[in-house]
C-alpha cells in the first residue's frame, strides 16, 4: 500500500514537471508547423557535412513536395540545387555560430525555389544540430527583377531622352547626369562633371543664392542659363521636381537647349522690327481699322501728315476723314459675300488742322457675310505732286505768254501800247486775275500807265498816281530790290484796288534796266504760287524783257539826240583840231624867235635875257594847255564800255622806262570797270604820279574791295606820300609841278560813269589813291 501510495506521489509530481514541458512543447510544435518558412532541422555526420533532416515543418514538406517521411531520409545537399556554397557555410557556422546565405532549392518535381536561408547552430541532446529557417524569395525575386529592369529601362530612358537629365542632391553636387545633357554642356564623360558643385560649373547663380534650394523658387519651363565647360552662356527651358532617390531627397532637372529657339525668335524679332520699322519709317500712310472703322494702328507719316497724336488715333474713323458724298467716304464695297475687296482709288482727306490732303493708293477690307471686320489702307500723299503739276501748267502758260511778250517788244514802238498789251498777254494766256504797270519818267514822276483785268476799277488809282500819290505795294518796290510778295491786304485800306485783292495775292516787281527804274509792275495770283521761286524767276523774266524794251525804245530816242550832238561835236573837233594845230605852228615858231632872241643878247643884258626866258616859259605852258585841250576834247565823246582793270593797267604802263625798277602788282583778278575809253589814262597819270612825285617809290599796289555801296578800287605806292594839306588840292586844275592837269583829268574820266577819286595816304609811308565804284559800274568777268 505504502509502495503504491509512494509511486502515485512520484507520478504525481513527475506529471507535474513534465506538463509546462509538453505544453511549451506543443506551442513550439504548432509555431513550428504553422510557420509560412520552411524550417529544416538536421545534424552533422562524422565528417561535418550536413546529415539527414531531424524534423522538418508542413511548410518545408508543401514547398518541396515531400512529405515528412520523405524528407526525413534526404539532407540539405539533396535539395539544394547548387551545394558548393555548402562547405563555407558550415566554417561560417562554426566560426559565428549563425549565419545567412541565399541559395536555390530543387522541390522534388524539380522546380527551382530561390530562398533566403537564416541558419544557426547549437547542441541538442548532446549532438550539434543545424536550424535552417528558409524563406521563399521567389516574389521578392520577380520584384526586384522587376525593378532592376524598370530601372534599366528607366536608365536607359534617361541616357538616350533628346534633352538633358540631371540629378542634383541638396548638397548642390551633380549626381547623374545624361547623354544629351553632357552634349549640350560639351563635356565629353559624365565622370568630369558628377560629383562637381552646379553653381561653380553649371549654373551662373551665386553662393547660396540658388534659385530652386536656397530662394524656393518654383522652376517649372522657365528660361535659364547653363554654362558650358568652356564657359559659354546657352539660354535653356528648365523644370525642377523635388523627388527622393535611394532615400535621398535630390532636385530631378531637365532642360533642353533653346540656343536655336532663342536665335530664330532674335531673326523673327529683327524681321518684325524691321519690318515695322519700314512702315513706321515709310513715306506712305500705312493704317488698319477695325470692324466699327475706328482706326486701330497709324504709322507715323499717317499720323504727322493728318496731324493726330497716338493717342488721338483710336478715337478717329477713316470714314470721317474722307471728303465728299456718304458713298465716296465708304470705298469698300462687301457685298454679301465673304472674302477681300480691294480698291485702288484717289481720295480727298481732312486733315486735323482742317487741311486738304490729296492720296493715292490701295485700300483692302475683309467681310465676313458682307460685314467689314478690318480694313488696310496703303496711301500715298500727292498733295504736293498735284500743286507741282498744277504749277508746272501754270508755269507752262507763263512761258507762253513770256514768249508772245518777246514777240510783242520786237515790234511794238508804243510804250503805252507795250505795258498795256503786255497786262493782256498776262491776263488771257496766264491765268492772272489782273495786272497793271505803271511807268515813271527821268524824275521818278508818274509817267504813264497800263492795266488788264480791272477795267473801270483802275481809275481811281491812276488818278491817284498822277499826283504821285503812290499806294502801299508799289512804295514797297520803290524800297525793295527785287519781287516783292503780298498776301496780308490789313494796311491797304487807303487802296482803290483793296477789293479786287482780297483773297488773292499779288507780286509786285521793278522795271528796272542797269541803274535805271522804268516803272512797277504789279500782278494779281492765287496765295499758291507766291512764294513758288519758278514764278518770281520767270516774272523777273517778263520784267526784265519789259525793262529792256522800255530801255531800246528809250535809246532810240537818245541815239537820234546823241547823233545830232555827235555831228555838232565832230565838227566842233574838226575845228578844235584846226584851231590847235594852228596855234601850235605860231607858238613854235615863237618860241624858235625867242631862242635866236636869247642868243643874240650880250651878258651885260641880263634882265632882258631873263624877260626872254619867261616867255619862253609861257609860250611851253600854252602849248601843254593847248595839248591837254586835246584829251580834254576827247572825254565822254564814246560809249562807256567794260574794261579789264588788269588790261588796262598793263596797257597804261607799257613802254614808261621808269617802271622796270618798281614792283608793280595788280590783284584785281577778272575784276572789270564800266569806264570811258580814256580809263587807261587814269592809270597812266597815276604810276606817273607816283614814280615822278613819290621820290623813294619802289613798289605799287593796286587792288579792289567790295563794301555795302559797291566797292573800293585801292591804288597804292611806298613813296613820300602827300602832305596833309595837299590831299584834296591835287584833284584841282593847274595843282602840280608840272601840267597840274593829270589828277584833274584822273578824276573827270571816273566821273563819267559815277565814279569819284580821294587820297587817303599817309606823307612819309606813302600815297594811296581810292577809286569808289558804284555797284552797277563794276562786275566780274570770266
Amino acid at each position: 500500500m505504502s509502495g503504491r501510495k509512494g509511486s502515485t506521489i512520484i507520478k504525481d509530481d513527475l506529471d507535474s514537471d513534465i506538463g509546462p514541458l509538453r505544453r511549451a512543447e506543443e506551442k513550439f510544435r504548432a509555431i513550428f508547423n504553422n510557420s509560412n518558412d520552411s524550417i529544416l532541422l538536421h545534424g552533422l555526420t562524422p565528417e561535418g557535412l550536413p546529415g539527414n533532416f531531424i524534423d522538418v515543418n508542413k511548410a518545408a514538406c508543401d514547398r518541396l513536395g515531400y512529405t515528412e517521411e520523405e524528407l526525413m531520409n534526404l539532407s540539405v545537399v539533396d535539395i539544394d540545387a547548387d551545394d558548393s556554397h555548402v562547405e563555407g557555410v558550415i566554417k561560417e557556422l562554426n566560426k559565428k555560430g549563425h549565419t545567412a546565405f541565399e541559395c536555390v532549392h530543387l522541390s522534388k518535381d524539380g522546380k527551382r525555389i530561390p530562398v533566403e536561408v537564416n541558419a544557426h547552430l547549437f547542441t541538442l541532446d548532446n549532438e550539434e544540430v543545424i536550424l535552417s529557417i528558409a524563406r521563399d524569395v521567389t516574389e521578392r525575386e520577380c520584384v526586384e527583377k522587376k525593378t532592376i529592369e524598370s530601372q534599366s529601362a528607366l536608365s536607359s530612358l534617361i541616357d538616350h531622352a533628346p534633352f538633358g537629365i540631371m540629378v542634383i542632391g541638396i548638397d548642390k553636387r551633380v549626381k547623374r547626369v545624361n547623354e544629351a545633357a553632357l552634349r549640350l554642356l560639351d563635356y565629353e564623360s559624365p565622370g568630369e562633371i558628377i560629383g562637381t558643385i552646379c553653381h561653380e560649373t553649371l549654373c551662373p547663380a551665386e553662393i547660396d543664392q540658388c534659385p530652386i534650394i536656397d530662394l524656393g523658387q518654383v522652376v517649372d519651363r522657365s528660361e535659364r542659363i547653363f554654362l558650358t565647360r568652356e564657359g559659354e552662356k546657352i539660354p535653356i527651358l528648365k523644370s525642377v521636381v523635388r523627388m527622393q532617390l535611394d532615400g535621398e531627397d535630390v532636385l530631378l532637372e531637365s532642360f533642353i537647349d533653346i540656343k536655336e529657339i532663342k536665335e530664330a525668335q532674335k531673326a523673327l524679332e529683327m524681321s518684325e522690327e524691321a519690318y515695322r520699322n519700314l512702315v513706321e519709317n515709310s513715306s506712305d500712310l500705312i493704317f488698319s481699322t477695325s470692324d466699327d472703322g475706328d482706326i486701330n494702328f497709324a504709322n507715323a507719316a499717317f499720323k504727322r501728315a493728318l496731324g493726330f497724336s497716338e493717342e488721338e488715333i483710336p478715337n478717329v474713323s477713316f470714314s470721317s476723314i474722307i471728303i465728299g458724298s456718304p458713298a465716296e467716304r465708304s470705298p469698300l464695297k462687301g457685298g454679301s459675300a465673304d472674302g477681300i475687296d480691294i480698291q485702288n482709288l484717289e481720295l480727298k482727306l481732312v486733315t486735323k488742322m482742317d487741311k486738304i490732303l490729296e492720296v493715292e493708293g490701295i485700300i483692302d477690307g475683309e467681310f465676313v457675310d458682307g460685314e467689314l471686320i478690318n480694313s488696310r489702307g496703303y496711301l500715298r500723299d500727292i498733295t504736293q505732286a498735284n500743286i507741282d503739276e498744277r504749277r508746272i501748267k501754270h508755269l507752262n502758260r507763263l512761258l507762253r505768254a513770256t514768249r508772245q511778250i518777246n514777240k510783242l517788244k520786237a515790234y511794238e514802238k508804243n510804250p503805252g501800247d507795250l505795258i498795256k498789251f503786255t497786262c493782256e498777254i498776262l491776263v488771257r494766256t496766264r491765268g492772272f486775275k489782273n495786272a497793271w504797270v505803271v511807268l515813271f519818267d527821268d524824275e521818278g514822276s508818274y509817267y504813264l500807265s497800263g492795266e488788264s483785268g480791272l477795267g473801270e476799277t483802275f481809275l481811281p488809282i491812276k488818278e491817284r498816281f498822277e499826283r504821285n500819290n503812290w499806294v502801299r505795294c508799289v512804295n514797297r518796290a520803290l524800297q525793295h530790290a527785287g519781287t516783292v510778295a503780298i498776301s496780308d491786304f490789313k494796311r491797304c485800306d487807303d487802296c482803290p484796288l483793296v477789293q479786287e485783292c482780297t483773297g488773292n495775292g499779288i507780286l509786285v516787281s521793278r522795271l528796272e534796266h542797269g541803274v535805271k527804274l522804268f516803272g512797277i509792275m504789279v500782278i494779281s495770283m492765287p496765295v499758291e504760287y507766291l512764294k513758288d521761286i519758278e514764278e518770281h524767276r520767270l516774272l523777273d523774266e517778263i520784267t526784265d524783257e519789259i525793262a529792256f524794251a522800255l530801255y531800246s525804245r528809250d535809246l532810240e530816242t537818245k541815239e537820234q539826240i546823241y547823233d545830232a550832238l555827235r555831228k555838232a561835236n565832230t565838227n566842233l573837233n574838226i575845228l578844235s583840231d584846226i584851231t590847235r594845230h594852228d596855234i601850235l605852228n605860231q607858238v613854235t615858231a615863237l618860241s624858235g624867235y625867242l631862242n635866236l632872241l636869247e642868243d643874240r643878247f650880250p651878258e651885260e643884258y641880263w634882265n632882258e635875257a631873263q624877260m626872254i626866258d619867261r616867255m619862253k616859259r609861257i609860250s611851253r605852258t600854252i602849248q601843254r594847255q593847248i595839248s591837254f585841250t586835246k584829251d580834254y576834247q576827247n572825254m565822254g565823246v564814246t560809249v562807256p564800255q567794260w574794261n579789264n582793270i588788269g588790261k588796262i593797267v598793263l596797257r597804261a604802263t607799257h613802254g614808261l622806262g621808269e617802271i622796270e625798277n618798281i614792283e608793280l602788282m595788280v590783284d584785281t583778278g577778272s575784276l572789270e570797270i564800266f569806264g570811258d575809253q580814256m580809263l587807261e589814262k587814269v592809270f597812266l597819270n597815276l604810276v606817273d604820279d607816283s614814280i615822278r612825285h613819290g621820290v623813294t617809290t619802289s613798289e605799287i599796289r593796286i587792288y579792289f574791295k567790295e563794301n555795302d555801296e559797291g566797292g573800293i578800287l585801292y591804288f597804292e605806292d611806298d613813296g613820300v606820300g602827300i602832305p596833309e594839306g595837299l590831299k584834296t588840292e591835287i584833284f584841282n586844275k593847274g595843282v602840280g609841278l608840272h601840267t597840274g592837269y593829270g589828277l584833274f583829268l584822273a578824276k573827270e574820266i571816273l566821273g563819267i560813269t559815277g565814279m569819284s577819286i580821294r587820297e587817303t595816304g599817309t606823307e612819309g609811308k606813302g600815297a594811296r589813291f581810292e577809286i569808289v565804284v558804284p555797284p552797277n559800274v563794276y562786275r566780274w568777268g570770266h
